[in-house]
């Protein structure tokens, strides 16, 4: 028995624990890896925010052109699009300029109409309007004058987290054939 019980000292004696240099030094590498986890795991979710609001901002440009489509495809004669004129780029063109940039001192009845267009905080909305050259869409009582189709571009900006200015852009061609 007495060699059973030297044998299991001699092992006890040769384990021994860690230093408190050795314990600092993993609590050490522990706090760096803990800290960098948690870095990326808030960058992402930033990352994530601002891929959310770009999505929302893309929605809205394609709310905007949904609109203008079906405006073109149900045209109808207004104070401004009669006299011969043929309606379609006129609707267009008139919905484009009756559009706010913002929303920054609309009145109420603005608000209703466009209000579902602007989500995102200090949103702002810029609608460009081309010919197949590149000019500026165009109506005229000439019908060989009127732009169609019509190359619609919608931009979108908006305020996102630290106060960054990110922006959005949607096109789409519309025309009424």
């Amino acid at each position: 028995m007495s060699s059973i019980k030297k044998f299991f000292t001699k092992h006890a004696m040769q384990i021994r624990g860690f230093t408190l240099v050795e314990i600092m030094f993993a609590m050490g590498i522990f706090i760096l890896l803990m800290w960098s986890v948690a870095h990326s795991l808030v960058y992402s979710y930033a990352v994530l925010e601002i891929q959310e609001q770009r999505n929302t901002a893309l929605a809205s440009c394609q709310a905007v052109l949904a609109a203008m489509r079906e405006l073109s495809y149900n045209t109808q004669e207004s104070a401004d699009c009669t006299g011969g004129r043929p309606v379609f780029p006129c609707v267009l063109l008139n919905y484009s300029n009756s559009f706010p940039e913002t929303l920054e001192g609309a009145s109420a009845a603005v608000l209703n109409q466009y209000g579902s267009f602007f989500t995102l905080r200090e949103q702002q909305f810029q609608l460009e309007m081309r010919d197949d050259d590149g000019a500026p869409a165009q109506t005229s009582v000439v019908a060989a004058m009127n732009t169609n189709p019509v190359y619609v571009t919608v931009t979108t900006t908006w305020l996102g987290a630290r106060n960054h200015r990110f922006t959005v852009s949607a096109s789409a061609i519309i025309t009424n054939s």
